[in-house]
C-alpha cells in the first residue's frame, strides 16, 4: 500500500517578509546610490577599454598595454590603509568629494588630449594613474564603516528595512 503524496498547500517563502533581492531599492537614497554607482561603474569601464584601444594604437609594446590595468590598480594596493587614517582623521564625504573631483579633472585632461591628438603612452599611464589615486581613496573611504551617529533626514526610517549591510 502506497501513500499518495498530497500538493503543497501553503507556499513556503524563501525571503523573510517584505523582503526580497530587490527590497533595497525601495529606498529612494538606496536606489538614487545604486543608479549613481552602476553609471561609474559602465562609465568606468568604458574608460578602461578606451585606454587600451588607445595604447594600441600609440604603440605595439604588451608591456605598456600590460601596464593599463597596473597603472589603475597599483593605487587601491598602495594606500588601502593610508586612505583608511586619513579617513579616520579628516571629514570623510569632503576626502572623498576631493578624490572625486580630481578623477573628473584627470579624466576630463585625458578626454581633451586624446581629442587633440596629443596623449603619449607615459601621459596616458600617469593620468591613468592618478585616477586609479582618487578611486583608490574614494572606495576605501567609502566603503570604511561609518562611526556611529543617528540617523538623520527622510532615509532615517529606510536603514530597518535596508538590513544590515546595506544601512552602515
Amino acid at each position: 500500500m502506497t501513500a499518495a503524496v498530497q500538493p503543497a498547500t501553503e507556499t513556503v517563502r524563501a525571503t523573510p517578509q517584505g523582503g526580497g533581492g530587490w527590497a533595497p531599492l525601495r529606498a529612494a537614497a538606496f536606489r538614487r546610490l545604486w543608479l549613481a554607482q552602476f553609471t561609474s561603474n559602465v562609465g568606468s569601464w568604458m574608460q578602461t577599454v578606451a585606454a587600451q584601444w588607445v595604447m594600441v594604437s600609440l604603440t605595439s609594446s604588451a608591456v605598456l598595454l600590460g601596464a593599463i590595468p597596473a597603472a589603475a590598480s597599483i593605487p587601491s594596493l598602495l594606500l588601502a590603509v593610508p586612505a583608511g587614517v586619513l579617513g579616520d582623521l579628516v571629514d570623510r564625504r569632503r576626502l572623498i568629494l576631493a578624490a572625486q573631483a580630481a578623477m573628473l579633472v584627470a579624466s576630463a585632461a585625458l578626454a581633451l588630449l586624446a581629442a587633440a591628438g596629443e596623449l603619449t603612452p607615459w601621459v596616458l599611464l600617469t593620468l591613468l594613474f592618478a585616477i586609479g589615486v582618487g578611486n583608490a581613496l574614494s572606495a576605501d573611504l567609502a566603503d570604511a564603516p561609518a562611526r556611529a551617529r543617528p540617523a538623520r533626514g527622510p532615509a532615517a526610517g529606510d536603514r530597518a528595512r535596508l538590513g544590515q549591510p546595506f544601512a552602515v
